[in-house]
């Protein structure tokens, strides 16, 4: 027996995937799969869309899919037999909320109903519409129009929608996308009752001062500023500036005073913010003490004094050789007058008096009261001193702690004589009743 082998033929089968639809996110790569089934095996594949050739290969890849690649394909096979086979996928481009609103900017009037449109695309279509405000976190609305009844000042603000879908690609776990946009409520109303800050402000004398002015609502349009003045003790009518900002760059004694100022546009004026603006000054001396000074010692009643004006008021405090001169020492009384004058400027006068209970007939002078002396006024704003160098005249003290000196016979004796006094002593040695040398 001969045999005789059998041949088998098929009409192509196609298969697609990797499924049907092919769900993939924007921007991401698209691998569309085309497996034959046909004896004999077809030598190419064909994709088409919408009638059109695009592919050969089995996998037709699309990097970077975009929306416009959304929609059916169709791979075809031929085997040569008559009968072509194919099928057609989906492809499904997923893509997070595309959020648009009718206007960037909206102007209402008080008391009017507002409605904001939100138009939202999305692939899965959004789970979320909603309407937020930005600074406000407990603001929240849902829905795609937004509704603002009987809208205030207060109400002007930037509004956002927000859409929120969820998707899930091919071969990836549960994605949740958003997108938003916003748009600027704009309220015409007229501005509020103004504010100054800083409420109390201090300047130095020559510093320079600045004043803000704002007003809440702060109005819309937007306001004017203007700048006011007391004069005499009322507000003149002057405007003195224009601006949120009143700048003084060198203050002086002169511009102490109350500023007021408010906002106004075509709506109304808001209501006036007052502010008293306080001038501080460091101590400046009326009064300084005597540079240089020589007394006797055994002079009673001696005193110094120093004045200086300031603002605020100055403290004294009297230094010698650079020591505060304290009560417990007895040795001083300090006696202090403060004038308070105009304008919170302050003048203070103050007395040393050489006098306590230490001194001899409780009022001399005596050697140890040379020395620098200091009068320092202090504020907050700075320090001034005066100095005065003192010296006292006196006879010679002897310092030198002993009387007698004691040499061996042929040595040479030296014999030392230490004493202090001002002016600069003369020295004269005898011995008995002979004058030896002067040194």
């Amino acid at each position: 027996m001969i045999g005789r082998s059998a041949h088998f033929i098929d009409y192509p089968r196609v298969e697609i995937g990797p499924e049907n639809p092919l769900s993939v996110e924007r921007d991401q790569t698209a691998k569309l799969e085309c497996n034959i089934d046909a004896k004999p095996k077809p030598e190419q594949v064909k994709w088409t869309r919408n009638g059109r050739f695009i592919s050969s290969h089995p996998t037709h890849t699309i990097h970077r899919v975009s929306l416009q690649d959304a929609g059916r394909y169709t791979c075809s096979a031929d085997n040569g037999l008559g009968k072509i086979g194919e099928q057609e996928i989906t492809l499904n481009v997923l893509y997070p909320p595309i959020v648009q609103i009718e206007t960037k900017a909206k102007t209402a009037e008080e008391k009017e109903t507002v409605h904001i449109k939100c138009n939202v695309t999305a692939n899965p279509p959004p789970v979320t519409i909603e309407w937020l405000k930005e600074g406000d976190i407990d603001f929240r609305r849902n829905g795609d129009t937004l509704v603002l009844r009987d809208v205030r000042a207060e109400d002007a603000g930037t509004y956002i929608c927000r859409g929120i879908n969820m998707m899930k690609p091919y071969g990836g776990k549960t994605l949740e996308r958003e997108g938003n946009a916003s748009v600027a409520l704009l309220v015409r109303h007229r501005p509020g009752q103004a504010v100054i800050t800083p409420e109390k402000p201090v300047v130095h004398v020559g510093n320079s001062v600045s004043l803000m002015c704002k007003a809440d609502p702060p109005g819309y349009p937007d306001p004017q500023y203007r700048w006011y003045r007391d004069v005499g003790g009322e507000m003149s009518t002057t405007v003195i500036a224009q601006g949120a900002q009143y700048l003084i760059p060198k203050a002086g004694l002169s511009s102490e005073g109350k500023y007021h100022c408010h906002a106004s546009n075509e709506l109304g004026n808001g209501g006036m913010a007052s502010a008293t603006l306080e001038i501080h000054q460091p101590p400046q001396f009326l009064a300084k003490l005597q540079s240089n000074m020589i007394k006797r010692a055994g002079e009673v009643d001696f005193f110094v004094t120093c004045s200086a004006k300031g603002k605020p008021e100055p403290s004294i405090t009297w230094l010698k050789d650079d020591v505060e001169i304290t009560p417990e020492l007895h040795r001083y009384e300090v006696k202090t007058n403060v004038d308070k004058g105009p304008n919170g400027m302050v003048t203070v006068q103050s007395m040393l008096k050489f006098t306590g209970k230490a001194r001899p007939n409780g009022n001399d002078l005596i050697s140890t009261d040379r020395g620098q002396y200091t009068c320092l006024y202090e504020n907050e704003v700075n320090k001034a001193n005066s100095t005065m160098h003192l010296k006292i005249e006196h006879e010679p003290i002897v310092l030198h702690q002993y009387n007698k000196v004691a040499n061996d016979i042929k040595e040479t004796a030296e014999v030392l004589c230490k004493v202090q006094s001002y002016p600069k002593p003369e020295f004269l040695w005898h011995f008995g009743t002979t004058l030896l040398s002067t040194g």
